[in-house]
């Protein structure tokens, strides 16, 4: 399914560091949705041991759009960069989050941005997950 979502969130547990069992992914197409229903609903996943089938719905907020309104400043999008959110299309807004200016607390300049770090350590794992599919 690489290239086919926009946007993928999969919350943890911050006490366990598993993962609670759901996620939110936004297609880019909604054949796409319909594809991946099709492939894993009612499927066990393999590699977990838990007797839980997969279960495919539409979620509340619908589109890259409002996903980026709620979760660009949830909580959830401040804790462990591993665990937040997964954005693959800013450019695709009209207005983007404001960047980060590289600038630490006390006017220290860093080498870099952390969420820029943090956010391709993800787009990597995300590629990782993906290319390990059997759906490939």
């Amino acid at each position: 399914y690489q290239g086919t979502f926009d946007f993928m969130y999969l919350p943890i547990d911050p006490e366990t560091r598993a993962n609670r069992g759901y996620a939110f992914i936004n297609f880019c197409q909604p054949e796409f949705a319909w594809m991946l229903k099709a492939s894993y609903e009612g499927r066990r996943m393999g590699r977990f041991n838990s007797d839980k089938v997969v279960s495919v719905a539409p979620a509340a907020l619908q589109g890259f759009e409002a996903n980026y309104a709620h979760y660009s400043t949830a909580r959830v999008n401040r804790g462990d960069p591993a665990a937040r959110p997964l954005f693959l299309c800013e450019s695709r807004l009209h207005h983007p989050a404001p960047k980060h200016d590289g600038r630490r607390r006390g006017g220290r300049r860093s080498s870099g941005s952390l969420v820029d770090l943090a956010a391709r350590q993800q787009q990597q794992a995300v590629a990782a997950v993906v290319a390990a599919s059997p759906m490939q």
